[in-house]
């Protein structure tokens, strides 16, 4: 499998005095969503795409619901899903506990993947490409052309 990445050259912003450096970023080739997902799915299976669909966002529910809850969502060889927050340190227990908003700058869901989707990041190679941002502006030149 080969990742696609072009370069870009950014400024350190904790040392401004030093040059720039190169640093590779990985460029989608494709969105897909969902319903993509399931339409290859049920050309792989004998379920329909609809029932498929079904499965999907009766997942998604209920993974969400599981999140709310303050579960870890755990699906085995796939992955895991968690809440995790980043905060700033409060002078004392209590000034935390009983202002939790003002010290917890940020909630995400944290996804670890499981060894299914580990495996895929083994025997890489990686393909230099030019950058999503200048094939758009490449596109966009182009039909303001015509």
């Amino acid at each position: 499998m080969s990742i696609k990445f072009s370069v870009a050259q950014l400024p350190n912003p904790f040392k401004p005095d030093e040059a720039a450096r190169f640093y590779a970023k990985a460029q989608v080739r494709e969105k897909i969503n969902l319903n993509r997902i399931a339409r290859e799915l049920g050309g792989r299976s004998s379920l329909e795409e609809n029932d498929i669909l079904s499965v999907l966002y009766g997942l998604i529910a209920n993974i969400k619901g599981h999140l709310s809850d303050g579960d870890m969502v755990d699906l085995g060889d796939f992955g895991r899903f968690q809440y995790q927050l980043s905060s700033d340190g409060a002078v004392s227990f209590d000034a935390l506990v009983q202002s939790p908003r003002l010290y917890i700058r940020d909630a995400r869901i944290r996804f670890r993947p499981g060894k299914l989707l580990k495996s895929s990041l083994q025997d890489l190679d990686f393909e230099n490409v030019v950058s999503v941002k200048t094939r758009e502006e490449s596109r966009k030149a182009e039909r303001e052309q015509y």
